[in-house]
């Protein structure tokens, strides 16, 4: 009898303990669970670091699925020998999940719109979260979308082409201006400034005795100035007047 009562309470104890794990999974994953989805895929040419599998995929900071899968691109192009071999062996390709109910339209109608729309300049980048270094997908159109990346292959099913991220552009032209200035003789770009100061020195020097009449002649004049200011603040006729007008009306009072 006791051990039917124990078995009983195992029995009992792993039925709840299902029913537990199963509500778990129906109340934190039942919505991606039972969801409709689209799959997508992107190629991007930069380093991904931070982006995982799980990571968002958004629309315009909403987000709409998630990436399933991050691999070498190469990985799924036949044969794979010929891709590395042209300098496109560092392409990463990104599986995204896309739910149909974030863009409330069916499956068909979601695939047939994200076509159009890669036509019209629909392209997806990373992104940044915010101050946590995490990275996800960001998928947006791009009124001067650039071209795709020139792939050695024929992309098949739903391709949205990838474009280099903000960060990695702004990287890419600090690479860009530190080869340049690599790339100047800055030795003679001081020598010449040393040139151009010492003859500028030399000029002045020369010149020091004109330049010195020519500022006291300057200082005269604005001595000058200064006092025909405050005669005519004094007397404001003089300005039109060489000297002060005299009176039409004699002195009785009569004219």
């Amino acid at each position: 009898m006791n051990r039917s009562k124990l078995e009983m309470k195992v029995g009992l104890f792993v039925v709840l303990a299902t029913a537990l794990v199963v509500s778990g999974v129906l109340v934190l994953g039942g919505r991606s669970l039972f969801s409709k989805r689209v799959m997508a895929y992107t190629i991007l040419d930069e380093n991904v670091v931070g982006l995982t599998v799980g990571s968002p995929v958004r629309v315009r900071g909403v987000q709409v699925g998630e990436v399933k899968r991050l691999s070498f691109a190469y990985l799924d192009v036949a044969p794979a020998k010929q891709v590395i071999g042209s300098g496109k062996g560092g392409l990463i390709r990104a599986d995204l999940e896309i739910l149909t109910e974030a863009a409330g339209i069916g499956p068909d109608e979601l695939r047939d719109y994200l076509q159009n729309a890669v036509t019209l300049g629909l392209r997806a980048r990373l992104a940044m979260a915010g101050i946590t270094g995490g990275q996800y997908i960001e998928i947006e159109m791009s009124k001067d979308a650039p071209p795709p990346i020139a792939l050695p292959w024929k992309p098949e099913g739903l391709y949205i082409p990838g474009e280099s991220s903000t960060l990695d552009q702004m990287l890419s032209n600090l690479r860009s201006t530190l080869r340049k200035i690599e790339s100047l003789d800055l030795n003679a770009m001081v020598d010449r400034a040393n040139a151009v100061l010492t003859r500028l020195d030399n000029v002045l020097q020369d010149d020091a005795p004109m330049l010195q009449s020519m500022l006291t002649s300057l200082k005269s004049t604005m001595d000058n100035l200064d006092r025909l200011v405050g005669s005519l603040r004094d007397d404001p006729a003089r300005l039109l007047f060489a000297k002060p007008p005299q009176s039409v009306i004699p002195q009785g009072g009569q004219p």
